[in-house]
């Protein structure tokens, strides 16, 4: 992917407080850059967090950088490999970067540059990050709910088709198990339904 750069030229960054809006995609980054309220530079690179901080460092050598990105699908890499090079990072929640009235229509660019503005100015504050350790053990625990769900809904699934077919009556509240399952099959009306049960049964014996 190229990366365009616009800049204001400056003949040095040391001393200088940096504020670095990122708008982040799944196959892109989109950068704006501001000093003192106003952008030196904006450009889009790939989605690799270490190639985002080295050019970082390289474009503001000496300078104070502080950055920010909306909290999504990314997570957190971005976030632990721009401290880990000393930049001033934070994951802001969406919902907290504020929205002008007057320019609700959405763009890259300016998404990035409502955050570097924002940033700036002390109006966006980054919600609590998880240790990496923390986050495989949220990844477990919600992985686990996840699949609890989609066995339910398995579950459910087998249930309306043998109500479908007549072979659950109304008033029958046992609950669905491998034993209920495997009478149905034996009582089955056709070789589609047979077919449709044994299905969601893997699917539910895989979960």
């Amino acid at each position: 992917m190229k990366t365009s750069l616009n800049a204001t030229p400056i003949s040095s960054y040391k001393g200088q407080q940096v504020y670095i809006g990122i708008d982040v995609h799944k196959r892109r980054y989109v950068v704006v850059v501001q000093i003192n309220q106003t952008v030196v530079k904006k450009w889009r690179t790939a989605a690799v967090p270490e190639e985002l901080a080295q050019q970082l460092l390289r474009f503001f050598p000496e300078a104070t950088l502080h950055s920010a990105y909306e909290a999504g699908f990314s997570g957190y890499v971005l976030h632990r490999v721009l401290k880990l090079h000393g930049i001033d990072n934070i994951v802001v929640h969406a919902a907290a970067v504020e929205v002008s009235a007057h320019s609700r229509v959405k763009t890259d660019k300016r998404d990035a540059q409502k955050l570097a503005s924002q940033l700036e100015t002390g109006r966006l504050r980054g919600i609590r990050v998880p240790t990496p350790e923390q986050e495989q053990r949220r990844l477990l625990s919600r992985t686990r709910s996840q699949l609890v769900q989609q066995r339910s809904a398995v579950q459910n699934q087998i249930r309306m088709k043998a109500h479908q077919f007549g072979l659950i009556a109304p008033e029958d509240r046992r609950q669905m198990s491998h034993k209920l399952v495997a009478e149905l099959l034996e009582r089955s009306p056709a070789e589609a339904f047979r077919f449709v049960v044994e299905v969601h049964w893997q699917v539910w014996e895989f979960k």
